[in-house]
């Protein structure tokens, strides 16, 4: 029986933070082309995005208590 190749970090906090930016999909942030959108991620670099401070700030907490939970 082959070896099994052990995930890399890069993908395990891929991984981990889909998880945890998919708890944003139904908060505000702004519409493009009828779409909302309220991040945008590459690699491990990761915008948030609002129409202003109060939403942006609940994005953030929101994300903070996710990221709490799993650790």
């Amino acid at each position: 029986m082959g070896q099994v190749s052990p995930m890399k970090s890069t993908d395990l906090f891929s991984l981990y933070s889909e998880i945890i930016m998919r708890n944003l999909e139904n908060h505000p942030g702004i519409k493009v082309g009828g779409q909302n959108i309220n991040n945008l991620r590459y690699a491990d670099d990761t915008v948030l995005i609002a129409e202003n401070k109060e939403d942006l700030q609940k994005l953030l907490n929101i994300l903070k208590k996710k990221a709490e939970r799993k650790g």
